[in-house]
């Protein structure tokens, strides 16, 4: 799968006090099981005949593997498509009940409401930037599936789209109308919009919510017109965050989250519904993610300085096996050049003071000269302090 990377120097900046103002995302995490607490309470756990268990929500198939547990809930991974899904879940009312629910309505006051006018600038401006360039018309039809406040959607009547939103919040869907956008409480199926009669839907960080995303997805599909998009943002399973935190990760949420997807997985939904996968991006660090950092001869890593500049927690280096796997290079042989996959590459900046560098070949004894100017122009390279002085 091809997935286009960024430099880091290219994401943009991140606000988290605007974002998640006066503690309102540490609330949301606290009041992560509301709707299962009562029932906890009682019983020690969720009585059985509450519980459906479903299918893959993909293929179809029943092959569970158990993948964890969490909040008196399983993840498992489907043997046949590797999508990793809760199951037994509750019914479709339950959820439809959950997010129209006081609870929930609270939390997407303090987390989205006050952070609206921030999500428009940084998030909802951005995203549709990125529909734009996969659109013919210049002022196109939008639905957004799932919109909260209506962030994107404010973005996307400001820049002259035709925008509608829809949610079950009936409180976001109230602070987006007073703002004078055409929100709707109502969910897909019974939004009576005609076939073929919008140029772009979206739906961001819904389709892990959903009984049956594919439903949603093909019903997505039928409202768009000839040349149409359909927009997908979700969490990603295979992130740095769940690697590192296992079960702990904020959004391994199974009361809400019912569907974990990672690249593959995602792709694999997308065209089982007869539709086109044009782009797939995945943003930050994954487990599939590398990075080739060039360090002269007799300087070392500075290990907190390139985790301080990647921004993660957590580097490991490479076994031998893994290391052959990702660059096609044997251990001691490893270059840039040739690379099975083009990686980003760090070069120290101490190596800029040298008048000519040398960099391996890709074999042992081999060896390309050239200087560090002409080394970070082939290799597209950043040039970060991420090394110190041996001892």
């Amino acid at each position: 799968m091809n997935i286009p990377y960024r430099r880091f120097t290219e994401y943009q900046p991140v606000d988290i006090a605007r974002l998640r103002p006066g503690g309102s995302y540490a609330q949301l995490i606290a009041k992560r099981t509301h709707p299962i607490d009562e029932l906890v309470r009682v019983h020690g756990r969720i009585p059985e005949d509450l519980l459906r268990p479903r299918p893959c929500p993909t293929c179809g198939r029943s092959t569970p593997i158990h993948e964890l547990d969490k909040d008196h809930m399983q993840l498992v991974r489907c043997g046949t498509c590797d999508l990793v899904y809760v199951t037994p879940t509750f019914d479709e009312g339950h959820y439809l009940e959950v997010y129209a629910s006081q609870e929930y309505q609270d939390i997407v006051r303090d987390l989205g409401i006050k952070s609206h006018d921030y999500r428009v600038e940084r998030f909802g401006k951005e995203r549709l930037g990125l529909m734009q360039r996969h659109l013919a018309e210049a002022r196109p039809r939008y639905l957004d599936v799932g919109c909260s406040t209506g962030f994107v959607v404010e973005a996307a009547r400001d820049a002259g789209w035709e925008a509608i939103g829809i949610d079950l919040n009936p409180s976001a869907i109230e602070f987006g109308r007073g703002r004078g956008l055409d929100l709707r409480s109502v969910a897909l199926d019974d939004g009576g919009f005609e076939p073929a009669s919008f140029d772009a839907v979206s739906l961001f960080d819904v389709l892990e919510h959903l009984i049956d995303p594919a439903g949603t997805l093909r019903a997505c599909a039928r409202l768009l017109r000839p040349g149409g998009i359909v927009f997908l943002y979700v969490p990603n399973y295979d992130s740095a965050s769940r690697l590192l935190m296992g079960r702990d990760a904020h959004f391994i949420w199974p009361t809400h989250h019912l569907n974990y997807y990672t690249p593959s997985t995602i792709g694999d939904l997308v065209r089982r519904q007869g539709l086109t996968l044009e782009v797939i991006v995945t943003e930050g660090l994954t487990k599939d993610d590398y990075v080739l950092v060039l360090v002269p001869a007799g300087r070392r890593f500075d290990w907190p300085k390139l985790r301080a500049h990647l921004g993660v927690s957590r580097l490991s280096l490479p076994d031998a096996d893994e290391a052959r796997d990702v660059t096609g290079y044997e251990r001691y042989t490893i270059t840039p050049f040739g690379s099975t996959r083009p990686w980003p590459v760090i070069l120290d900046a101490a190596a800029t003071d040298e008048p000519v560098v040398a960099i391996g070949g890709g074999g042992f004894g081999i060896n390309v000269h050239l200087t560090p100017a002409d080394l970070v122009r082939a290799l597209d390279a950043e040039v970060v302090q991420v090394s110190e002085a041996e001892a």
